[in-house]
């Protein structure tokens, strides 16, 4: 399945070692929303988020992320290919229809990446 980025949403990928922090950060924020994994080629979330602020995506890239606007694709796990390498890490809830904003994501990225060492997180990265 294929979500493509349309205005008023948007998303972004991280290494998977910094996303388990951000979603931390998020759920004590009370702030979560949708995540999908990805296993390869390395392992890494794609967190759905509103587009509530305009942000550079070097405010993302500096901390290793990717941010994915307007037309972009986001794959989606399907519920008919168990063995995919996508799954949901949070799934969408239907009893909540809204998404974490962009900011509130963008500073969960930024207190997770400014508490760890810069040479520990580059080897997420790299």
């Amino acid at each position: 399945m294929i979500l493509t980025v349309v205005g008023g949403f948007c998303g972004v990928v991280v290494p998977r070692p910094v996303g388990d922090q951000v979603i931390d950060r998020l759920g004590a924020a009370r702030s979560q929303g949708p995540v999908v994994g990805s296993r390869y080629p390395r392992p890494r979330y794609t967190f759905l988020a509103e587009a509530d602020t305009v942000v550079e995506s070097s405010e993302i890239t500096t901390r290793g992320g990717i941010l994915l606007q307007t037309s972009s694709r986001i794959r989606l796990p399907s519920p008919q290919h168990f063995h995919s390498d996508l799954y949901w890490v949070i799934p969408p809830d239907p009893s909540c229809r809204w998404l974490p904003k962009l900011s509130t994501l963008v500073w969960a990225l930024q207190a997770t990446t400014l508490s760890q060492s810069g040479s520990s997180f580059r080897n997420h990265v790299e």
